[in-house]
Parts: structure tokens; sequence; C-alpha cells
């Protein structure tokens, strides 16, 4: 990022702040960047991009709140997954990095922060979402009719001040 803001050439913008952390062009130009070199479609180019940024900044603010972090065992785990993923080595994913202008700690925090967000849910409400085996055979629930029951009523009247009774 320092040659990105040293270069007179670059104009650096900071495009959006969220919860006082800042997001750049040059953050969404490197996210944009990735998601070519990786053939990853979004409907809209930059409104998705940008939208994509926020809520992974957003993802990793809750993660750290919550002292949710990877280690780095996860780390290299997550790398390597991606790597056989993409069928390719480390060597060339960095050459591939430097040919398209993709700082590596970009690289990394678009991989890392997927896995941080799977990280956090799961610490966060894995024990709430997980299903038992014996919930997941239960037979499915049957919607259920409302049945109107319908009820004979009757009145019987009898005037007793006509009989002269009280």
């Amino acid at each position: 990022w320092f040659t990105y803001g040293a270069n007179p050439e670059s104009n650096f913008v900071i495009k959006k702040t969220v919860n006082e952390e800042i997001l750049t062009n040059f953050d969404l130009d490197q996210r944009s960047s990735i998601l070519k070199i990786f053939k990853i479609k979004l409907l809209k180019k930059h409104n998705d991009i940008e939208r994509l940024m926020i809520d992974e900044t957003l993802q990793i603010q809750f993660a750290n709140a919550n002292g949710y972090k990877l280690t780095q065992n996860e780390i290299k785990t997550n790398l390597e997954e991606f790597l056989r993923l993409h069928r390719i080595n480390r060597k060339d994913l960095e050459m591939i990095l430097i040919e398209n202008k993709v700082e590596w700690k970009s690289f990394e925090k678009f991989l890392n922060s997927k896995a941080l967000w799977k990280k956090s849910l799961l610490q966060r409400f894995g024990k709430r979402a997980m299903m038992t085996e014996f919930e997941l055979n239960l037979p499915p629930i049957k919607n259920q009719i409302n049945v109107i029951k319908l009820l004979n009523l009757s009145e019987i009247v009898i005037p007793f001040e006509e009989l002269g009774k009280t």
C-alpha cells in the first residue's frame, strides 16, 4: 500500500468509512482485480464490490469485537485449500498477483475474511444452530389444517310468568 500511496500518478481517495475504518479506492481496485483474476462474477461491478467490502469490514469488526481470531494453522489450511481449489501452487499465485498488481496483503484479507466470518458464526451461534442426529431423523412436520368444530346448540324457553310460577 505504501508504493501505491507514494506514487504521484495515483489519486488515493477515501471511498467509505465503516465504523471509523477506511475503505479507499485502492482497496476497491485491489478487490476488483482479485475477483477478475479468479473469475468471480458480481452483478454490478463497482457497487457490488463496494457493498462486499463494507460487509467484509463489518464482519471483521464483529470478529475482533468478540475476540475471534484465526490461528496460523487455520490461515495455512485456508491458503492450501484455495491453492488446491484453483489448481496452482503458491509461487504461481504470487506471480499472478504481481502481474496483476495485487498486493499480497489484499489477497490475504480477501482469503482470510471468509474463514474468519465462518469461524465467528460457528463460535457464536454454533451450539444453537447444530442439529442432533435425533432431530435430523424426525419425520417432517405436516401442516395442520385448522378445522372449525361445529356445535349444535338448542334452547328451550319455558315462560314461567305466563304459567303463574316464579
